[in-house]
């Protein structure tokens, strides 16, 4: 009876030691990399969503120009890791608004690739 209630007591400790989110997160080579180094700043569960692999490679270049808590000999399998397990999810269909309506939209490249520029200001001339 000792003994039983003695591993009972372990497993209840050692499930304290892997975060939640990682018990959750689909097994797999980063799995616990994402729930530590991702946990800290988000909830991991926003990655559910998912990308397409060049998405997800935008996404760890984001992380890195932050400075996220992944080591760079970590970067490929964590990269590796969501590409597989959070693939694109289908979005909603879009609605089609009735009457007219006009939509402008430019892109600019962006000096650091998965840089996050944003509230451009426009000068009176037009530059941006």
């Amino acid at each position: 009876m000792r003994k039983l209630l003695t591993f009972a007591i372990a497993c209840v400790l050692l499930q304290g030691s892997v975060p939640a989110a990682a018990q959750e997160l689909p097994d797999g080579p980063g799995r616990q990399i994402v729930a530590t180094a991702c946990g800290t700043c988000h909830d991991v569960y926003r990655i559910r969503i998912g990308y397409t692999a060049e998405g997800w490679r935008t996404v760890m270049r984001m992380m890195q120009n932050v400075e996220a808590p992944v080591a760079p000999d970590q970067s490929a399998t964590v990269t590796h890791y969501l590409i597989r397990s959070f693939p694109e999810r289908p979005r909603p269909t879009a609605v089609v608004a009735p009457g007219p309506v006009a939509v402008l939209i430019r892109e600019w490249a962006v000096p650091t690739p998965g840089s996050r520029p944003h509230d451009p200001l426009a000068t009176r001339d037009g530059a941006i």
